[in-house]
């Protein structure tokens, strides 16, 4: 279950639906997805939460003609897609084991743990309008003296195996699916 920053969270984020237990048994049965413990408690704690406008989790919406595609095999792993509404290009999944996948990559060891990631990225990079630095930009002259410079260490609270979050005074790297994000405060930028 979410902790308190991560109900906050998600009481900031719209919710398009609710279902009740009886209500997830009787879509799943109708879409053909199996009621495994974990889909129907995603489905009852997280299904309609919106975190941006473009997606909405969930394995089905309470109501509408059942989709196709939205139980596969993967690596001899059962996975429901568990995005309902989505304008991003790859979709999510959700493992029997509650690992939560981005296309064929594995981003948090379960839904709580993204939750938890992205409540605390909002939490820590918003109020402090910290400047994006693309991968590009970081090879540069100017960036590489500031990057070797940067003093972070891991945030074990939000990382887990498949996403790390490593916080110093003047930067944020997130490193999720091979690829790190550099979040660097706008005063050390001004400094170069």
């Amino acid at each position: 279950m979410p902790g308190p920053s991560e109900f906050q969270y998600l009481k900031q984020r719209p919710r398009a639906f609710r279902m009740t237990a009886e209500d997830v048994h009787a879509r799943f049965q109708a879409c053909g997805v199996p009621t495994e413990h974990t889909f129907v408690d995603f489905q009852q704690t997280y299904g309609g939460y919106q975190p941006h406008e473009d997606l909405c989790f969930g394995i089905v919406e309470p109501s509408g003609k059942p989709e196709p595609g939205r139980v596969e095999h993967w690596d001899g792993e059962l996975r429901v897609r568990c995005d309902v509404r989505s304008l991003v290009q790859i979709d999510y999944w959700l493992a029997i084991d509650g690992r939560l996948y981005y296309g064929p990559n594995c981003v948090a060891s379960s839904f709580e743990n993204y939750i938890r990631y992205s409540a605390y990225l909002q939490q820590q990079l918003d109020p402090l309008n910290y400047t994006y630095i693309d991968n590009e930009r970081r090879q540069t002259k100017r960036f590489a003296p500031l990057i070797d410079s940067l003093k972070t260490s891991v945030v074990r609270e939000v990382s887990d195996p498949y996403h790390t979050v490593r916080r110093g005074d003047e930067a944020f790297w997130l490193e999720i699916c091979g690829r790190r994000d550099l979040y660097v405060c706008p005063k050390r930028l001004q400094q170069k």
